[in-house]
């Protein structure tokens, strides 16, 4: 089974697949790994699930993009089908406070000067705050620069990042900390549940577009310019939609919850493709102020100590 699973894969032999090696450098040795997966799935969806069933249901907070299912029915194949996008019963507009970054540089044009000033407006929005804060990166090579800076300028909080140790024992750490602030990418916005008090931050530093010399990515890119249409559209911003939804919804876990989401990247404001990423974030209040975030931060502590039990 072993040497027909290599073969395929160094010979290629099963048509519309990526095909990739991968090598990761460790201590002692270098890591190799093949891979192969599917370039899109539609037509195996359709033949394997859709064809044998008499009913599929599929359901999820993040399929939709911008209050459309388009984007998830052409991945899947999907030509007919029963729409329906309802609202949350979480109190958003009231739980939530949404701070757009004014002014920093666009990434695309200056990405430096961009890192150097997120990591200063991520520096300010912390000050406002006790910790109890996730800030999503886009790649780890952003979260080790931003731990440098982080943990030295607050000595106060204690500082984690992915990579350190396993994930399920950093989300333990977190949620056993009142002052800690945790770095991550990719899996860490996603799949995370820290319900309760101890999450109150979520800063997202840039829209989660996905790495065009990703091997899957690239291949996807390729066969949608094929078909003469345009890549960006038609897949990285939907996306990167759905991921930034995933994101969000780190902070809001029960009905109780509530706190800041701060988006750092400018092009949500000043890209046409921006508005789309917004209409697709739960509604809540927003702002472009520091001193309103520091007032609702102060606002929502208030009221957090003044549902403590009394003891004594």
């Amino acid at each position: 089974m072993i040497n027909l699973d290599l073969t395929t894969i160094l010979e290629q032999k099963i048509a519309h697949q990526v095909y990739w090696v991968e090598v990761v450098k460790e201590k002692k040795r270098a890591r190799i790994s093949l891979h192969m997966t599917p370039l899109n799935i539609a037509e195996e969806f359709r033949e394997r699930i859709l064809k044998t069933k008499e009913t599929v249901v599929l359901t999820s907070a993040t399929l939709a993009v911008a209050n459309s299912f388009r984007f998830i029915r052409a991945r899947l194949g999907i030509e007919e089908a029963e729409e329906l996008i309802l609202g949350s019963f979480f109190d958003y507009q009231n739980h939530v406070l949404l701070y757009l970054a004014p002014d920093l540089p666009d990434p695309s044009r200056d990405y430096n000067l961009f890192n150097q000033a997120l990591i200063k407006r991520t520096e300010e929005i912390l000050r406002c705050s006790e910790g109890r804060a996730f800030v999503l990166f886009t790649n780890m090579r952003m979260i080790e620069k931003a731990y440098d800076c982080l943990s030295e300028s607050f000595p106060e909080f204690k500082f984690l990042k992915q990579g350190d140790i396993p994930r399920h024992q950093l989300v333990e750490n977190f949620q056993r900390s009142d002052d800690c602030v945790l770095l991550g990418t990719n899996t860490f916005w996603q799949g995370i549940d820290i319900p309760g008090d101890a999450l109150e931050i979520v800063i997202i530093t840039k829209l989660p577009f996905a790495v065009p010399d990703d091997p899957v990515t690239e291949a996807r890119l390729d066969e949608l310019s094929r078909e003469g249409k345009n890549p960006f559209i038609e897949y990285q911003i939907p996306q990167a939609i759905i991921m930034l939804r995933q994101g969000f919804g780190r902070l809001i876990r029960t009905k109780d919850d509530s706190g800041l989401v701060a988006l750092l990247d400018p092009r949500l404001r000043t890209r046409s493709y921006g508005g789309k990423f917004l209409v697709s974030l739960p509604r809540c209040q927003q702002t472009t102020e520091l001193s309103e975030v520091k007032e609702f931060l102060s606002k929502i502590r208030k009221e957090r100590s003044m549902k403590l039990p009394l003891t004594g």
